[in-house]
């Protein structure tokens, strides 16, 4: 159970879930609980900030 309550916050995270709807989905009473204890990097969210950031730069050339 507690492997899914990591990848439930992680996928939702990378989804761009709202931290606050997160921090209740998951009972926390911090926000900040959420992504310091229960986010993780995958490759598929690490593929997607490059991909962003190889656009942001090409509209700069």
């Amino acid at each position: 159970m507690h492997d899914l309550r990591h990848t439930v916050a992680t996928t939702l995270i990378q989804e761009g879930e709202n931290p606050e709807n997160l921090r209740d989905l998951l009972g926390h009473t911090r926000t900040s609980t959420t992504p310091d204890l229960y986010c993780h990097s995958t490759m598929e969210g690490k593929k997607k900030a490059v991909e962003w950031l190889k656009a942001v730069l090409s509209q700069l050339q």
